[in-house]
């Protein structure tokens, strides 16, 4: 009997237990789509000289085009010790903006970073281990200082030369006749 109850407390310990996350909220007030169109993170080892994983998150989607707004919500696996999070705000597949912050993480922690894209700091491209804060760029820290996290704002397309934002839209349109 005590061997069942035994199978039974692993099982619920097991069946319970959720891997550890990094989750990275990526928030600003940077336009979607004229400042940026996406987002890369990259996770770094504390001496900046690995890139442990990374993935990018488009903010306009096809067909549409559809625009996601800021903040957005990213998880990786937990990674222990000290890291290095870097977020570049994309335009058109190019950097146009940089920042970093730093993440400390003991074994079997989840933890929550917030990084802001920001228009003050957009065409900064700051030194490694240092972040962009009002337009300035200053050592990273562990928990950022400042952040931005207001919604990002949608924005009308003035009247211009015509953006493809999906493949979709250089498809000539079909006529009958």
């Amino acid at each position: 009997m005590r061997f069942i109850l035994f199978l039974v407390l692993l099982c619920s310990i097991g069946c319970f237990y959720e891997e550890p996350k990094l989750r990275v909220e990526v928030c600003g007030d940077a336009l979607i789509p004229d400042d940026i169109d996406a987002f890369r993170i990259s996770i770094w080892d504390e001496n900046l000289e690995n890139e442990l994983v990374s993935g990018t998150r488009e903010l306009v989607t096809c067909p549409g085009p559809d625009f996601l707004a800021l903040p957005q919500e990213v998880e990786f696996n937990a990674i222990e010790g000290d890291t290095w999070i870097r977020v570049q705000g994309l335009r058109d597949g190019e950097s146009v903006s940089s920042f970093w912050a730093r993440q400390r993480t003991g074994a079997d922690e989840s933890s929550d970073v917030r990084v802001s894209i920001t228009r003050a700091c957009l065409g900064i491209q700051c030194a490694v281990g240092q972040t962009c804060v009002d337009g300035q760029c200053v050592l990273a820290e562990y928990q950022p200082a400042s952040s931005i996290c207001s919604s990002s704002e949608m924005v009308e397309i003035p009247e211009r030369e015509p953006v493809t934002y999906c493949a979709d839209d250089m498809a000539p349109e079909e006529t009958d006749g």
